[in-house]
């Protein structure tokens, strides 16, 4: 997870983005048994990714429909990462 917390904050994330780093942290968010990695890649998602793109409509759905599937899981873990996302973006 430290390689990807650094290449997200050297690097420009819609460069990442367009070569779909993106969907490492989704699957590590998703499917890592450990919650103090989960969490950490939800804060670098949050607060690397979703902040400086959001607004650029090529990347929107993509990032509104990973969110969407977090905050409507019926899985707590999906729905505490839905929030430390949300969290971080606030930030």
């Amino acid at each position: 997870m430290g390689i990807m917390e650094t290449m997200f904050g050297v690097f420009p994330p819609h460069k990442l983005f367009e070569l779909d780093y993106h969907l490492n942290l989704f699957t590590f968010i998703k499917d890592e048994q450990n919650i103090v990695n989960r969490k950490r890649a939800a804060k670098v998602l949050g607060s690397q990714v979703i902040v400086p793109l959001i607004k650029i409509k090529s990347y929107r759905k993509t990032l509104t429909d990973f969110i969407d599937m977090l905050r409507l899981s019926k899985n707590f873990r999906d729905r505490q990462m839905y929030l430390i996302i949300a969290k971080a973006s606030l930030k």
